[in-house]
């Protein structure tokens, strides 16, 4: 299920799991890559997953690919 839709990026959870905390991903589009990041737990791992990919595309972005 999608939980966020954004300009450049989308976070999503999914509904069957054998994870008792869940798990999801975020999928953020740049000028040359789309990045996926999936995660493990609940609000605390979905923004650790969220600050990593945000950091990488932010590395990505000030070397210009």
């Amino acid at each position: 299920m999608v939980t966020s839709i954004h300009e450049n990026w989308f976070c999503a959870r999914c509904m069957i799991t054998l994870q008792p905390a869940g798990e999801g991903a975020i999928v953020m589009q740049t000028k040359a890559f789309i990045l996926v990041a999936l995660y493990e737990g609940s609000i605390g791992s979905a923004s650790g997953a969220m600050l990593s990919v945000d950091q990488f595309a932010w590395q990505l972005g000030r070397r210009n690919l």
